[in-house]
């Protein structure tokens, strides 16, 4: 009897053990998760202010590392460390976009292809406010340009139909990013309309003047 209760008391220690071992893994990730999302919005916000974040995406590119090296021995958590890895795609993304002309893959980045189609829907969130910006300072190339890429992204995504359980809400943001898209189209073709008159206008203006 006082074999079976030592022999018992091991395997329940040894399981616990390992369960305390893994909340602390667990632990780490929820740390690293919340300065990886803090440091990626950071990149964001520099990239729109026109900013140079090279040493913004290196901090973001080691915790990544860091993050995947606790996740090795425990991928199961990575749900817990989900959202910073969506917010570390999007700030790629939208910065590889803007800057790169390009959009960087999920290998690239060394991570899930899950949080990788989540950040790519998001990066569009960031390229709609850069279009508005363009459309404000007249620079209707430019807002054409990004709005190019936002179609292009979105029709390659709305093509496949990923459950919920694979992708999260991937469904639901393509929905509202083709919404997004046709309001920008309808923002860019009025302002192209107003500057069509204005420089009719001034045309009209400066023939009377020389009159």
């Amino acid at each position: 009897m006082c074999f079976v209760s030592v022999y018992m008391k091991d395997i329940i220690d040894n399981a616990i053990d390992l369960l305390r071992k893994k909340d602390l893994v667990r632990e780490n990730l929820i740390k690293l998760s919340r300065e990886l999302t803090r440091v990626s919005r950071s990149i964001i916000v520099g990239v729109h202010n026109g900013d140079d974040v090279k040493e913004l995406r290196e901090q973001a590119r080691m915790m990544v590392n860091e993050i995947l090296s606790l996740l090795k021995d425990y991928p199961d958590l990575i749900d817990s460390v989900r959202g910073s890895l969506q917010e570390y795609s999007e700030a790629f993304i939208f910065n590889a976009i803007l800057h790169e002309n390009r959009l960087i893959s999920f290998t690239e980045l060394n991570v899930d292809p899950a949080s990788y189609l989540l950040g790519v829907s998001d990066a569009l969130g960031e390229l709609r406010r850069e279009v508005i910006k363009s459309v404000d300072q007249w620079k209707l190339e430019e807002a054409l340009k990004i709005l190019d890429w936002m179609k292009d992204i979105n029709n390659e995504l709305s093509k496949w139909d990923l459950p919920d359980a694979i992708a999260p809400g991937l469904r639901h943001k393509v929905d509202v990013n083709r919404r997004l898209i046709e309001d920008l189209e309808v923002m860019i073709s009025e302002a192209k309309r107003a500057r069509d008159l204005i420089q009719s206008m001034s045309k009209l203006l400066a023939y009377f003047e020389k009159r």
